[in-house]
């Protein structure tokens, strides 16, 4: 079923776009700040660690591989499905026109010669919704996500970091007499809260658009299918 197949197609990349999700929920305000400031490489770690269960190469670049051959192989299947749909139409054509020999329909003909055509159907389907997938997907780069992911999760931490030293800051300034009490403490205090906001916030903002990334990927996929469907 063409329907079940696109639906096939877009859980995969559900699946993908999921990967940000898992992601954020697993990383703490403190392991933020040591898988991005101090240890990067655990940073990949964790990355690599969210791909699909399915998925179990280590390279970045055989993941996008793996995910692309995974997307193939739906394409593959669905179109063997039409094929094998087409070809027991044709025999339960030709049965039917070996049982009536007396009908002689032009439509019936034409049905039962292009059935009988089924592994050049199977081809063309299977060439013509591959050609959409690698369309669609050419511009894959786990190496690109990575270091886009890394560097704006970093520049979140720096600038927490920087609100933080502020709000130490003015505590000390507070503590030497430099602030009066009630609004260098509060002042302290508010800065606090915001280095914790700010790194949610922000946060929230590269789970957005990682998810836009991918569901503008998986309707354009949707869409160049649907015109093969």
């Amino acid at each position: 079923d063409m329907n079940t197949f696109r639906s096939d197609m877009k859980d995969v990349a559900q699946k993908e776009s999921d990967r940000i999700q898992v992601l954020t929920h697993r990383m703490g305000f403190l392991d933020q700040y040591s898988w991005t400031i101090l240890d990067s490489a655990q940073f990949e770690k964790e990355w690599v660690s969210t791909r699909p269960v399915a998925v179990t190469s280590s390279s970045r670049t055989n993941h996008h591989h793996q995910f692309q051959n995974e997307m193939l192989d739906i394409v593959r299947e669905a179109a063997d499905g039409v094929a094998t749909r087409a070809r027991a139409q044709g025999q339960a054509v030709i049965e039917y026109l070996g049982k009536r020999p007396a009908i002689k329909s032009h439509s019936l003909v034409g049905s039962v010669t292009a059935a009988s055509r089924f592994e050049d159907t199977k081809k063309n389907l299977t060439d013509k919704m591959s050609a959409s997938v690698r369309s669609v997907l050419h511009d894959l780069d786990e190496d690109q996500d990575h270091e886009m992911l890394l560097t704006s999760f970093r520049n979140t931490m720096i600038l927490s970091g920087s609100i933080h030293g502020c709000a130490i800051g003015t505590a000390t300034a507070t503590a030497m007499d430099i602030l009066d009490a009630i609004p260098g403490l509060s002042g302290s205090a508010m800065l606090a809260i915001l280095g914790v906001y700010i790194v949610s916030y922000r946060n929230s903002i590269v789970v957005k658009n990682y998810d836009k990334t991918w569901a503008d990927r998986s309707n354009k996929l949707d869409q160049s299918l649907e015109t093969l469907c």
